[in-house]
């Protein structure tokens, strides 16, 4: 299973997909969640047509965050998609898009609890540390949190919300299964630290941590 999934938003991005995507699928970082922010469905379905013209979803395993009307229309696109607690709960995604993977994301105990019993393919736990990427309207939960989790559930765990260089391993030995990585990659050159990232996920590997 892969151990980290890298969020690409198009406010980032713009139009330079191809570069973004092939400096992943080089580095062995296959695990790739699409965000579209503030942007018209025309535009999306031009971006994505413009994805598959290069062939991306053979080579990568492609995400769409929270969009379930993209991920209808590219159904053949995309392996799975990752809602919020103000989405259309996984058991619906589930449903309309049989086949795919869902993944969840959850800030509280509580909701955790809500998911063990489901069949979502991962449950994202965040924001762990401070973060600017998104707001969530939750405080950083802590390190500790992944372990309340892990204590609790057999489920695979995304930790999410301020993963960077420097506390990545913490992570995976509080007993994260994977990581999402979205600022910390845009942070100086993208390809150095893509090619950073899938060292230290070797090392993880290595380590038999997550």
């Amino acid at each position: 299973m892969e151990k980290v999934c890298v969020i690409l938003s198009s406010d980032i991005v713009k139009n330079r997909w191809d570069y973004y995507l092939d400096t992943l699928f080089k580095y062995g970082v296959k695990w790739v969640q699409l965000r579209f922010k503030d942007v018209d469905f025309t535009f999306i379905k031009e971006q994505i047509t413009y994805l598959l013209s290069y062939g991306f979803e053979k080579r990568l395993d492609l995400w769409i965050n929270d969009r379930v009307d993209i991920a209808l229309v590219f159904r053949h696109c995309f392996k799975g998609i990752h809602v919020g607690q103000d989405d259309l709960p996984p058991s619906l995604c589930e449903v309309l898009l049989p086949g795919y993977g869902v993944g969840i994301s959850t800030h509280t105990i509580s909701q955790v609890c809500e998911h063990i019993g489901s069949s979502v393919s991962y449950i994202a736990v965040g924001p762990i540390f401070s973060t600017t990427t998104k707001e969530t309207g939750y405080k950083p939960l802590g390190i500790k949190f992944i372990d309340k989790v892990r204590r609790i559930t057999g489920k695979r765990i995304v930790a999410i919300g301020g993963i960077n260089f420097s506390n990545l391993h913490d992570v995976f030995k509080a007993g994260a299964d994977a990581v999402a990585m979205v600022s910390a990659l845009w942070r100086g050159d993208f390809e150095e630290n893509v090619s950073r990232l899938a060292t230290i996920i070797k090392e993880v590997r290595e380590e038999g941590y997550g």
